[in-house]
């Protein structure tokens, strides 16, 4: 699963609710503060699942996003901060320069020197194989 922005709430929710149900989970400039007391809960509630769960989780926010930056939507980080003290795997990579459209997360140029979109399909595909 993957999202952008409200899509990104959404898919950290199906992972936060159904853990395990995807091989591989991305949410990209998750800014929906609203949801965070509700994921919260949920994260609690599958607390124990969550933490032995091998599902990778990557979350990205940019650091020219306009809602984190005009609108000071703390999502990406809270979510960050909630799922490092309750140790649940995952990465948290903040991407200079991003701002929150959907392009400017896919067009980014990751670390390993390839488009951050082409990027996500292989850290899915990576994860769908070690399924």
């Amino acid at each position: 699963i993957e999202g952008h922005s409200r899509g990104a709430a959404g898919a950290i929710h199906y992972y936060l609710k159904y853990p395990g149900l995807s091989s591989s989970i991305v949410g990209m400039g998750y800014v929906s503060d609203y949801t965070l007391v509700n994921n919260f809960l949920l994260g609690q509630n599958n607390l124990e699942i969550l933490k032995g769960e091998s599902t990778p989780l990557r979350l990205e926010i940019g650091t020219e996003d306009s809602f984190v930056r005009t609108k000071n939507r703390r999502a990406s980080f809270e979510m960050h901060q909630f799922l490092k003290e309750n140790e649940i795997d995952h990465s948290f990579d903040i991407l200079h320069g991003v701002e929150h459209g959907f392009d400017t997360y896919w067009n980014y140029y990751s670390d390993e020197g390839m488009l951050n979109g082409l990027s996500h399909l292989k850290f899915h595909e990576r994860s769908r194989n070690c399924r």
